[in-house]
Formats: C-alpha cells, structure tokens, sequence
C-alpha cells in the first residue's frame, strides 16, 4: 500500500499498488499514478507518475545494487 500527500501534508493518493517481481528474492518493479488530487507548489492541480522498485530485503545504501537480499520483508524499501 502507498501513500502519497502534498505538500499540506494532506493524502491525495493511497492505494495497493501491484508490482511484478523481477526475481526468487520479491524485488519488484512497477509504475505508481496519481492523477487525482495533487496539486503542484502554486496550487495547480497536477498529476505525478513514479518509477517503484520495491525490495523486501535491502542491503542498505552502498552495499550493491538495488536488489533483495532475501524475500522476506526484513528491510522493505521503496
């Protein structure tokens, strides 16, 4: 589940969001849209689209690429 807010802090976006798995480890790809309710920094309404890999198991930052370690959810990143 991801949750997006502006910059009020306020939730325009919260959703599951389905990644497909890249290998045995659960390290996933996919696309997050949100095309209702963000609006930019002078209050325009806007649209915002993501790139996600998520890992189960991070190795932590400059330890490796960003792949999972294990698949259980020991270190999820997003």
């Amino acid at each position: 589940v991801v949750t997006v807010r502006d910059g009020k802090g306020e939730v325009v976006f919260h959703a599951a969001v389905p990644l497909l798995p890249l290998d045995s480890n659960v390290t996933s790809q996919g696309a997050i849209k949100v095309m209702d309710g963000y609006r930019n920094a002078q209050g325009e309404r806007d649209q915002l689209g993501f790139l996600a890999v998520f890992v189960p198991t991070f190795a932590g930052a400059g330890k490796g690429d960003m792949f999972s370690q294990f698949p259980a959810l020991d270190f999820p990143v997003l």
